[in-house]
């Protein structure tokens, strides 16, 4: 139900322009980027619906996947709750919400290993698993040429991004020729012209992990200063700058450890430094490992949950704390969506205090008898 509302408050397409918009990716991109520079102003309506309803939308694609690879059951709820987060990835001509798709349903699988399944059906799960992954990897290949084709042709369509061969990396990218090239501030990020085919689409893919550290690596360098306990997620801070809650960051070398990338020879779009240096703006950096630990221990406490107690609540913060670990290497993904963290953060509360209530409620119980209450 929410599909129609994101395209019209996304996108500068209606839902009925889909053929279009699947014909036209780079075009599509280049409209998600016009949308997004005009503010988010006149979104918050639309943010607040989604913040309020996100805990129930989250748990739709990890719970049905997971009961599908389990024992095949609600394939049409699996399919009715997947079909908007890919057709929506078609409209912006982005991979973000059908990366986040590809996460959640390897996530589901992961959950369900443990589960009675026959030999038979665990081998179909894992091929699924294989194919699924290796159609995402060549359509996002092919949509990524499409969109950098348009960024040369068209490149004030995307300010941030430099054109031309002035803008090639400071690193040289070995085996192009002298390219024209499209390529973010500071990062690797450099296809040229004269490069066609799966092999460029491929090198941007891989380049993305990589570069990551690279960013990082810049980071390091940074003066650490604290952000206010939201700056390690962009929808957030700039919800709040909307709102008008908070004023606007120092995107210079006084800022957070985001914010001086700049200062530092990278990009401070909290894009191409990894997770790290965002969690990096709001706790020190020898705090960023502990965080990272406290993430794993919830993957193993919820993973623990779902063997005993195959509900939605274990599954979903299973699903979702295994996105914001695996997409480590490139950035923060659940701090890219407010209504997704707002709502991973409502299911991680709801989920350890059941938990904890369960515990309690066993320590007041004896097998094959009643529970009394103060003993």
């Amino acid at each position: 139900a929410l599909l129609p509302l994101s395209v019209a408050v996304y996108t500068r397409y209606s839902i009925w322009d889909l053929p279009y918009a699947l014909l036209h990716q780079g075009e599509s991109y280049e409209g998600g980027l016009l949308v997004a520079s005009e503010g988010s102003e006149g979104r918050l309506p639309f943010l607040g619906v989604s913040i309020l309803l996100s805990p129930i939308v989250l748990t739709s694609v990890p719970y049905f996947a997971y009961r599908w690879f389990r024992d095949r059951s609600y394939p049409y709820w699996l399919f009715a709750s997947a079909l908007p987060l890919a057709l929506f990835s078609f409209y912006v001509g982005r991979d973000q919400s059908i990366g986040l798709l590809l996460s959640l349903v390897i996530a589901a699988w992961l959950a369900s290993a443990g589960s009675s399944q026959a030999a038979k059906e665990r081998v179909q799960n894992l091929l699924l698993v294989i194919a699924v992954v290796i159609v995402f990897a060549v359509q996002s290949a092919l949509r990524k040429l499409d969109r950098v084709g348009d960024l040369i042709t068209s490149p004030s369509v995307a300010p941030e991004a430099n054109v031309g061969p002035s803008a090639a990396s400071p690193t040289p990218t070995i085996g192009l020729p002298e390219p024209t090239c499209v390529t973010w501030p500071g990062t690797l990020t450099c296809l040229n012209d004269q490069e066609s085919g799966l092999l460029a689409g491929a090198r941007m893919v891989a380049s993305y992990a990589t570069q990551g550290y690279e960013g990082l690596g810049h980071a390091l360098e940074a003066t650490w200063r604290f952000s206010g306990g939201y700056g390690h997620s962009p929808a957030v801070t700039n919800a709040l700058q909307t709102l008008g809650v908070v004023s606007k960051g120092d995107a210079t070398c006084a800022g957070a450890v985001g914010d001086q990338l700049e200062c530092l020879g990278w990009s401070s779009d909290g894009l191409w430094s990894t997770a790290f240096t965002q969690l990096a703006n709001d706790v020190p950096w020898i705090l960023v490992p502990l965080v990272v630990a406290v993430m794993g221990m919830l993957l193993a406490m919820s993973r623990s949950a779902i063997t005993s107690e195959a509900s939605f609540l274990p599954v979903s913060v299973f699903a979702y704390t295994f996105v914001g670990l695996v997409w480590m290497p490139m950035n923060f993904q659940l701090g890219a969506s407010g209504s997704i963290y707002i709502g991973y953060i409502a299911l991680v509360v709801a989920f350890l205090t059941t938990t904890r209530l369960g515990r309690n409620d066993n320590q007041f119980s004896l097998p094959g008898k009643t529970r009394h209450a103060g003993r």
